[in-house]
């Protein structure tokens, strides 16, 4: 396969899709995705003639570093990707990015979709703006670029929803805290979680659960939503509800009663917050489930 750019291998591969318009209403869908190998001579940058056809600049993308060393310049911030690292950018934004090794070896797909956007913005949200982070699995993470370039290299198209479903997979795994790290916050948090599923039905202010772990609070804050995709309070609601949940269905309690034994000190704010979370109050629920 030639691949027209400088500094690439001839073992490098790439392959181009083209979304059906089913596809691109409803999934995530790829636009191209290769596995390149590359030499100090490999450099790309947004003000490429490539790079401004609507064709690139309309998407998202993901990196995976197999080997060797990469310098990004993304939307301004300046990182280096090693092994293991991933990287995830908006092509509408400015980005460059160029070999430091003879022996960059990584992982790439274009992708877009209705749920892009929302699922990039949380990504980076969570990783406090960084467009390159250690990868949470990485060899899950190539697992499923591989599963995508072998259905690339398939003369027959495969279902959408199929190449849809592995997109969608990498997001989620990007949206997960690294494994290890950084140890010692998820142990913290593992333990944040033991005490809150504990005393989710006491008064359990967020201060108390950092205390209990050894952190200040704005550092708990961020290591939990990092670690679980929660913020503190969210999962204690979430937790209060869901237990709310169980008493109405298998207990004769009032709803004022489970409103207490579920942490809440009104029965008004438990309704309130029961409705807001599950869509109707305990009264309805207790009589259609949903």
């Amino acid at each position: 396969m030639l691949i027209n750019e400088a500094g690439i291998s001839p073992r490098s591969v790439r392959y181009f899709f083209t979304p059906s318009s089913f596809a691109e209403r409803i999934f995530f869908y790829p636009t191209r995705i290769g596995h390149y190998f590359c030499g100090r001579d490999y450099h790309f940058h947004s003000g490429s003639e490539v790079a401004m056809q609507p064709g690139h600049h309309f998407h998202y993308m993901i990196f995976l570093i197999k080997q060797g060393m990469m310098e990004l310049e993304l939307d301004g911030a300046h990182s280096v990707a090693a092994r293991d690292a991933a990287v995830l950018f908006d092509c509408k934004r400015a980005h460059e990015y160029r070999a430091l090794t003879d022996d960059l070896e990584f992982y790439w797909l274009v992708f877009d979709g209705p749920m892009s956007e929302t699922f990039y913005t949380q990504i980076l949200e969570m990783r406090d703006g960084a467009h390159t982070f250690p990868a949470a699995d990485p060899a899950q993470l190539q697992l499923l670029f591989v599963r995508l370039l072998t259905y690339a290299e398939l003369s027959a198209r495969r279902p959408e929803h199929s190449l849809s479903e592995l997109i969608y997979s990498m997001l989620c795994g990007l949206l997960a805290g690294p494994h290890g790290a950084d140890g010692r916050a998820g142990t913290l948090v593992d333990r944040a979680l033991g005490f809150m599923d504990q005393h989710f039905a006491d008064d359990l202010p967020v201060d108390d659960i950092a205390a209990h772990v050894g952190l200040s609070t704005s550092h708990f804050t961020k290591y939990f939503r990092r670690q679980t995709g929660y913020s503190p309070h969210e999962y204690v609601v979430l937790r209060r509800i869901d237990h709310a949940k169980e008493l109405l269905l298998s207990t004769d309690q009032t709803v004022k009663q489970i409103a207490y034994a579920t942490g809440y000190n009104s029965e008004e704010n438990f309704i309130r917050s029961f409705k807001k979370k599950v869509g109707v109050p305990p009264s309805s629920f207790r009589r259609y489930p949903v």
